[in-house]
């Protein structure tokens, strides 16, 4: 969304990347923020190394508890989502329109959670929120073969904010 004069852009990088993560299985990687602030925008930048797109969900979870559906079974035999892959409400491109098609994702996607007929759902659900906290990023591998399950790369939060007094 649009930001004022008093609004801070900063991006929140997780550490200890790149881990991989078994097949069948969900991995969690968590992202301390210690700054303070009211969210105005969110943007979650991922890397995730994969053979087999459509076998990977990905879901982000806010400091407060609410989840957001980023993708899942989107990009069909695909390999992977190239660090620099970022879901943004407000991206000209929907993940969902890769369902079932072969596709590598790399720059802006909306998240499978928005719903642009209404406006509503997507990151911008974060909107008003705290900053501050434990930020997870939940990643699904629903793969019955025996390929591996895939590598997180890369993890950001860029968070535009209203900064806290």
């Amino acid at each position: 969304g649009a930001g004022s004069a008093s609004a801070a852009t900063k991006t929140f990088t997780a550490g200890g990347l790149p881990k991989a993560w078994p097949i069948e299985a969900a991995f969690n990687k968590k992202l301390k923020i210690k700054k303070k602030g009211k969210l105005k925008d969110v943007n979650v930048h991922v890397g995730v190394g994969t053979n087999q797109n459509d076998s990977i969900t990905l879901l982000l979870r806010h400091p407060g508890g609410k989840v957001i559906h980023l993708t899942s079974e989107n990009g069909g035999t695909g390999n992977g989502y190239n660090p620099g892959t970022i879901f943004d409400d407000e991206a000209e491109k929907d993940v969902g329109d890769y369902e079932g098609v072969d596709h590598v994702f790399v720059g802006p996607y909306q998240p499978e959670d928005w719903e642009e007929f209404s406006n509503q759902g997507g990151l911008r659900r974060l909107d008003g929120k705290k900053l501050q906290g434990t930020w997870e990023l939940i990643a699904i591998d629903t793969q019955e073969l025996g390929f591996p399950g895939g590598t997180l790369s890369q993890f950001k939060v860029e968070a535009q904010y209203k900064p806290a007094k």
